[in-house]
């Protein structure tokens, strides 16, 4: 039974899909392992994820400990079946917000839980968070872009589906692909070919590749 202890704000579930803060009452709580009692814990998990995110924003000096202490709960949150989508959705944003301060400590694991990622990500309103963790992704990922090889399709949907957010992050995603197909060689025209028509159609026309 894991715990990692830090403030937690008191004002009930969080949706990813409305704006928050983290309130004015505080207690301490944990995360706890999401495969244990997910009914009960659900509300303490989900709040202890956002909080966690909303804490590595403002004192990002302590985001490459929080993410070492906490990285690999997160990643079984994406694994557990019984896991509610409110809360893979605030550990997605969390994951990507821990990324986008401490890109090191987070590169290493990004591999295992990318697609997950990408795909939850996907899903949401354009919120400032969700554009946070895609930012960090995107940062996790050029740390080390081997590891989210795997998964490149998946990374590749969500930047075709992320728009309207700037100049700096269309760049961001257009460095990222030409590094993929820098990386990929003489193999790309092959590999990119297998890409949905769809997807391809986007990532042509935005990012020229």
């Amino acid at each position: 039974f894991f715990f990692f202890f830090f403030f937690q704000a008191e004002d009930g579930i969080r949706d990813v899909e409305r704006s928050r803060g983290l309130g004015d009452v505080y207690k301490r709580q944990y995360i706890t392992s999401p495969s244990r009692e997910m009914g009960s814990s659900l509300t303490v998990s989900n709040n202890s994820c956002w909080t966690l995110g909303e804490i590595v924003m403002v004192y990002p000096e302590f985001a490459s400990e929080c993410a070492s202490i906490s990285i690999d709960k997160l990643a079984a949150i994406f694994q557990t079946e019984v896991a509610k989508r409110i809360l893979v959705e605030n550990a997605a944003i969390v994951v990507g917000r821990l990324a986008l301060c401490a890109p090191e400590a987070v590169c290493k694991h990004i591999g295992k839980m990318l697609k997950e990622l990408c795909l939850t990500l996907r899903g949401l309103k354009a919120i400032p968070e969700k554009w946070q963790a895609v930012k960090g992704v995107c940062s996790a990922v050029v740390k080390d872009p081997e590891a989210a090889m795997e998964n490149f399709p998946y990374l590749c949907d969500l930047f075709a589906e992320c728009k309207g957010n700037g100049e700096e992050l269309e760049k961001t995603f257009k460095d990222i692909l030409e590094m993929f197909k820098s990386a990929i060689g003489t193999r790309w025209e092959g590999y990119y070919a297998q890409f949905p028509a769809d997807l391809r159609n986007i990532l042509t026309a935005r990012f020229g590749i």
